[in-house]
């Protein structure tokens, strides 16, 4: 499974029902949000589901699900890439990773990386590639 949470401003139930819509999207900047509809749709296709939970002021959690094995599943691509991309977009947010596989973990929290950097920013290019390294040597150890 996968899970998704932040502790943003979250959605009124009404909106929740409305977001496997691809033509519902709270964005001003284009009419259509295909990101939910297309993981519920490859969630589906592999035996899983996709669950969304959100509160006003509180925040947002979406769960997907999928078989594994299932020949039907889309490969989820580059992790790694994505983890960065986030983070170093986004320096001022915090944000948690938890990788678990065959009973395994690895957790990647920029809290923590913050901390050791006193005070040099995550998104300077020599961070983000010692990050990118140490991100994808722990996922292959897993």
């Amino acid at each position: 499974h996968m899970t998704v949470e932040d502790n943003g401003k979250g959605m009124p139930s009404e909106m929740v029902e409305r977001v496997m819509n691809p033509y519902t999207t709270s964005r001003t900047t284009r009419r259509v949000g295909m990101g939910l509809p297309l993981l519920h749709d490859a969630c589906r296709a592999a035996n899983g589901m996709l669950t969304i939970e959100s509160a006003v002021n509180e925040g947002t959690r979406v769960l997907a699900t999928m078989q594994l094995s299932h020949i039907d599943r889309q490969p989820l691509g580059d992790i790694t890439g994505v983890i960065v991309l986030l983070f170093s977009a986004n320096p001022s947010i915090d944000f948690v990773y938890s990788h678990i596989r065959n009973g395994n973990s690895y957790i990647f929290d920029t809290r923590e990386v913050k901390e050791l950097l006193e005070g040099i920013p995550l998104n300077t290019p020599e961070v983000i590639k010692s990050i990118r390294e140490m991100i994808a040597s722990n996922l292959d150890e897993l």
